[in-house]
């Protein structure tokens, strides 16, 4: 168990150049920030395996993944963190973020920093810009007062497989920059996925809902300002139904 360093942008752990490691049913739980991988001159953090940990009412974010490579999170929880209760960005120059997976992990509760409804709302457990990040056959829990399930922006490959969300627009959400990914065996009651489209003179979210186990169904809407042409929809963004798999 690592807990109670609480100071101003104290972390729990810091996660630097291990190269090969295994954290088995560990504990982060009250710190500032529970765990953070950043690298260390030129090494990265590489093939790291966490299972069964759980991150837990820490102050601001449950996990931090600024760098790494091949870390591997199954069956760990995040709930009740701050902020994020995982926040994967490829933050610094010369930073590489690839290849974490996520798989049978739970999240419920994070941005308990924020006030419950609206404003928890408007954002997101899980949040990363990166190559290759994966969740597969994890759980979000919330509702409409709580924060949405997860975000990715200017992501490489993203997959998510076989996630439970709560039922609302928008759990989902693609954000800005250039994304590419792939959503596989999304059920119909996970609701509506939102992504952000721009052109030159315009900005906008498309919302989709996917019905993966019947007929794949676009229901396109504009938010403010609107006025988005379908044909710069088409140029900008395009998703694609491939038998129970869509891609973005």
């Amino acid at each position: 168990v690592v807990t109670r360093f609480t100071g101003t942008n104290s972390v729990g752990t810091l996660l630097k150049d291990m190269v090969t490691g295994l954290f088995d049913n560990c504990f982060w739980d009250g710190n500032e920030d529970g765990l953070k991988a950043l690298n260390s001159g030129a090494v990265t953090p590489t093939n790291t395996l966490f299972n069964r940990c759980s991150f837990k009412s820490n102050g601001r974010r449950g996990l931090w993944l600024q760098t790494g490579q091949s870390l591997k999170f199954t069956s760990c929880l995040f709930e009740s963190n701050g902020e994020e209760g995982v926040y994967a960005h490829d933050g610094a120059a010369g930073d590489t973020l690839e290849d974490a997976a996520f798989t049978s992990c739970y999240f419920e509760g994070n941005h308990q920093d924020a006030a419950s409804g609206a404003t928890r709302h408007s954002l997101y457990q899980f949040y990363t810009r990166s190559t290759l990040t994966s969740l597969r056959d994890c759980f979000f829990f919330g509702n409409s007062n709580e924060a949405r399930a997860a975000t990715f922006e200017s992501c490489t490959d993203f997959l998510v497989d076989h996630c439970d969300v709560v039922n609302g627009s928008g759990q989902i959400n693609v954000g800005s920059g250039t994304n590419t990914g792939s959503f596989v065996n999304w059920p119909e009651s996970n609701g509506e996925i939102f992504t952000t489209i721009t052109d030159s003179a315009t900005y906008g979210h498309v919302k989709y809902l996917h019905e993966l186990a019947g007929t794949f169904t676009p229901s396109i809407t504009f938010a403010t300002p609107g006025n988005i042409a379908l044909a710069n929809v088409t140029a900008v963004g395009r998703w694609e139904r491939q038998g129970r798999r869509v891609t973005y």
